[in-house]
């Protein structure tokens, strides 16, 4: 069994890594006992159990276990908190290129409309010019004829 996924419990000073339920502990004249039939076994220790009594071999006192607890703690919740960070910095970049790339979708559809209707202006001012050509030769026919 990995030692990394165990559940650990800290009893009078010593941390123990539980194998199965905790219920209670209690100090006895020759050693520490459970409250039950349940299995634990000191850290890093020989791990080796009599009759109820745990040797406590090389367990880890409560003050080594509270600077290792904090400096861990201290660090993963650091580590944590920047990967929150950097997850929520991520996102919000995410949506601001979606927001971009939603802009730039609708400027290119105005410049292409823009572009349509400059075009059609363009044909419409052609066909103009040309109907203004053949009105202005009608009327120059009209007033040369009615000259003569």
């Amino acid at each position: 069994m990995s030692t990394a996924t165990q559940p650990v419990v800290i009893v009078y000073g010593h941390l123990y890594i539980a194998r199965s339920t905790l219920t209670y502990f209690k100090q006895a004249e020759n050693g520490l006992t459970t409250g039950s039939t349940m299995a634990v076994t000191p850290y890093a220790a020989d791990r080796d159990k009599i009759d109820g009594k745990f040797h406590e071999g090389n367990s880890i006192l409560l003050g080594e276990l509270k600077a290792q607890i904090f400096a861990s703690e201290k660090g993963s919740t650091a580590k944590n908190d920047e990967n929150v960070q950097l997850r929520h910095d991520i996102e919000a970049i995410k949506k601001k290129l979606e927001a971009k790339d939603e802009e730039m979708k609708l400027v290119l559809s105005e410049h292409a409309a823009s572009d349509i209707i400059k075009n059609q202006l363009t044909l419409l001012q052609d066909k103009l010019k040309e109907e203004e050509k053949g009105w202005m030769m009608a009327l120059n026919h009209k007033v040369c004829s009615t000259r003569i």
